[in-house]
């Protein structure tokens, strides 16, 4: 059933978002939907829509918690350029209206920082091709997810104001025979890694996509171990670089 919409003028910058929202909360776009492969259950996520307007997704948060058939909720509009800090507001904002006891998904985010900052902000799950993404464009993650100190870039302060990825295409790595790093899945050296990639042999990326994988979920099994022992903001508080000043 759709619900009647209001006339939009000639910009309707500012009625987009209404109108999303208003057909999410009827149903009109349905939900993204997952079918369980034990028990072959139909769980359907709502989207909780609303553009960058707070009134607008809380709104539809509200609608979409009533409705007791849904299994979650898919944070959806984010990772399309808004500021963090807009981010940030808008999703703690939803998470607030929205049933604790069920899991909220947000897509198109997946950047350790993008990360950590929608789990201090209430999201559970994660929708990313990041990890190949970062080895599609010969990058391996080097970042420490461990929260201990700045990586490879030296010194103190927030891990991920230090080096989080290296270019293995950088003439730097040609005679490099360290790993990628201490821990890595991948066994073969950066200076063989970057000859494959200087030669287009499709195994560059695979070993790349191996690594990033690997890295990233041990990065995400320190995140889940935080939370659990209840120490998620001292975590995110000693990777995450500080906010620009303002001017």
């Amino acid at each position: 059933m759709r619900t009647a919409e209001p006339a939009q003028d000639a910009d309707g910058a500012e009625q987009r978002p209404a109108k999303r929202a208003r057909a999410t909360e009827a149903g009109d776009e349905g939900g993204e939907q997952a079918q369980g492969k034990e028990e072959e259950a139909l769980h359907i996520f709502g989207a909780v829509q609303g553009g960058g307007v707070e009134a607008e997704r809380l709104r539809c948060a509200a609608a979409l918690a009533a409705k007791p058939e849904l299994s979650g909720f898919v944070l959806s509009g984010f990772g399309i350029g808004e500021a963090p800090s807009q981010r940030d507001k808008l999703i703690r904002a939803v998470v607030g209206a929205l049933p604790p006891e069920k899991p909220r998904v947000v897509n198109h985010l997946g950047s350790p920082e993008e990360v950590l900052r929608c789990v201090v902000a209430g999201v559970d799950l994660f929708g990313t091709d990041y990890p190949f993404v970062q080895a599609a464009a010969g990058c391996a993650l080097v970042f420490d997810y461990d929260g201990r100190g700045a990586g490879e870039a030296g010194g103190g302060g927030a891990v991920l104001a230090g080096l989080q990825q290296i270019n293995l295409h950088d003439a730097a790595f040609v005679a490099d025979r360290g790993r990628l790093t201490e821990r890595s899945a991948v066994e073969y050296s950066r200076a063989y890694i970057h000859h494959l990639l200087a030669t287009h042999e499709l195994l560059g990326f695979i070993l790349l996509a191996t690594h990033n994988l690997q890295h990233y979920l041990s990065f995400f099994a320190a995140v889940r171990a935080r939370v659990r022992d209840g120490t998620i903001e001292e975590y995110a508080a000693a990777m995450l670089p500080p906010p620009p000043a303002s001017t």
